[in-house]
């Protein structure tokens, strides 16, 4: 048992000390000072109008070290943080859900995050998915607790970190990485660069040209040049967004890298690290593989027609050859993420 030295309720905010945070509904607060298991402690709870809980901070001193833990309670969400001596050792989001709880615990200091998808019967021990994700494009580890092995045999679980990434950087990274790897591109193209418009502009002047045609019938969201530099407009929002655009951009990125393999380009000397990695993968020679130079080569004259800006301008962006593939591949990749996302809806939400 502690040993409470003091215990004061229902104080006024004004009261509370210097670097202690409030929330902005809190309308009072308890302290308690004691000493317990863990060392000696203090904690503060405040409280809204109403008298509901809505922020613990708690803090232990044991052996010269400080640990503090932080939780907000809402009706749909608890946050917690955990420090020691001032550096963040986790940071635990837990979604409510009534029946069921999406958690993500993330470990700075561990270099990975972890998922957990919890569904709660009644008189049923708690049902769970969870894995690890180390945000580098690969397919995470999934563990089953008293439940099926659901997404076994599902196309697309690489993209599963990102339903519950609070960050949009890592879920582009994670995204990138994942399509860098499986197009083979890997150690050959650059980071993704996620860029304002504006400088979208500047680097690319047809992005201007295309926003004006475009109007507001959408706008470019992300564009790839000819040394697979990916770009991604700041502007473009959403898991939706960010899988199929891309994808989409990785595929043109892979067409560059095909392109400089190919035989009849393979004479032009290079000094940019693009090309000269795309080709030490090998030259793509048609006397070995006739179908797929001249489909390369057929391919890569839409890429350099002339009129593919005025095509794109009149609408016909869609339809030009160059750009089907990268359609195709952007769709494609965001369908096998959602049958994913709808497998873990229904373990969550079904029956």
């Amino acid at each position: 048992m502690a040993n409470l030295f003091s215990k004061l309720t229902n104080l006024p905010l004004e009261y509370l000390p210097k670097g202690i945070r409030a929330t902005n509904k809190a309308c009072s607060y308890n302290f308690v000072k004691g000493t317990g298991k863990k060392g000696d402690f203090e904690i503060y709870s405040f409280f809204d109008k109403s008298g509901k809980l809505i922020k613990r901070n708690t803090t232990y001193f044991n052996q010269g070290n400080t640990s503090n833990e932080i939780r907000w309670y809402n009706p749909k969400e608890i946050r917690t943080a955990k420090s020691l001596n001032g550096e963040t050792q986790k940071f635990t989001t837990r979604k409510l859900y009534g029946t069921c709880f999406i958690e993500t615990q993330i470990l700075p200091n561990k270099g990975f995050d972890i998922h957990r998808f919890v569904k709660l019967k009644s008189g049923q021990k708690p049902q769970e998915i969870n894995y690890k994700t180390l945000w580098d494009g690969n397919k995470p580890q999934i563990n089953y607790i008293n439940c099926n092995r659901i997404l076994d045999n599902v196309d697309g679980t690489e993209y599963i970190p990102v339903i519950t990434a609070e960050n949009s950087t890592k879920s582009i990274n994670h995204i990138f990485y994942s399509q860098a790897k499986s197009q083979g591109l890997e150690g050959i193209i650059p980071p993704i660069k996620t860029i304002s418009r504006n400088k979208a502009y500047e680097i690319d002047p047809d992005t201007r040209i295309s926003d004006m045609a475009l109007d507001n019938n959408g706008k470019v969201e992300g564009f790839c040049n000819e040394i697979g530099q990916i770009y991604l407009l700041k502007d473009i929002k959403g898991i939706e967004k960010y899988i199929t655009n891309i994808a989409h951009e990785t595929q043109h990125a892979k067409d560059y890298s095909d392109f400089a393999r190919l035989e009849h380009n393979s004479f032009y000397i290079s000094n940019d690290e693009f090309t000269n990695k795309s080709r030490a993968k090998g030259i793509i020679k048609e006397s070995q593989n006739p179908e797929e130079y001249q489909r390369l080569s057929e391919l890569e004259k839409s890429y350099n027609d002339p009129s593919y800006l005025t095509e794109c301008i009149n609408g016909k962006h869609d339809t030009a050859l160059c750009e089907k593939g990268a359609i195709e591949k952007g769709q494609k990749e965001f369908n096998k993420a959602l049958n994913v996302f709808i497998q873990l809806n229904n373990f969550l939400f079904g029956p």
